[in-house]
């Protein structure tokens, strides 16, 4: 099974990519270019936007939708590839997200950790690992054990 995570953005989106229940390749890639840049895959898992009291940010949330929604349907037009949606606290709870992305190095193998091809910008360095990590509590939740004591994932 290939499954894809995605930390969408307005700009950029954090992508990552498992087959087997391994992470093969995370990276960075632009919005415009995201229908050229997604490899086939059974599965998409995908931040569902939230709106938190205080903030006034649902223009920004709206349109993050509409790009999230247009990927699924596209993946889902090309491949019959089936969607998942998760809310940040679905898939990191209250975790800051420095806490979540220093727990990474636990739950990848260094094999796994090296393929993570990380900007230089900070803000998108968090893109990437927030899809990586995404990734990892999707699969946790279809019951794959993931973490660097179980060498075979199955």
């Amino acid at each position: 099974m290939t499954l894809v995570a995605i930390d969408p953005g307005k700009k950029n989106l954090g992508v990552a990519v498992f087959r087997e229940a391994v992470l093969t390749r995370a990276y960075l890639v632009p919005t415009k270019d995201i229908f050229m840049a997604l490899p086939q895959c059974d599965e998409v898992v995908i931040e569902k936007m939230q709106v938190y009291p205080g903030k006034s940010v649902a223009d920004k949330l709206i349109e993050l939708s509409i790009i999230s929604g247009e990927i699924a349907g596209a993946m889902f037009n090309a491949y019959g590839t089936k969607a998942t949606y998760y809310l940040p606290r679905e898939w990191k709870g209250q975790l800051p997200k420095g806490v979540s992305h220093d727990r990474l190095r636990n739950q990848l193998t260094e094999d796994e950790f090296s393929r993570i091809q990380l900007p230089r910008a900070k803000k998108t360095q968090l893109d990437v690992l927030d899809a990586v990590a995404l990734g990892l509590s999707h699969l946790r939740k279809i019951g794959v054990r993931v973490g660097k004591c179980f060498t075979t994932r199955r």
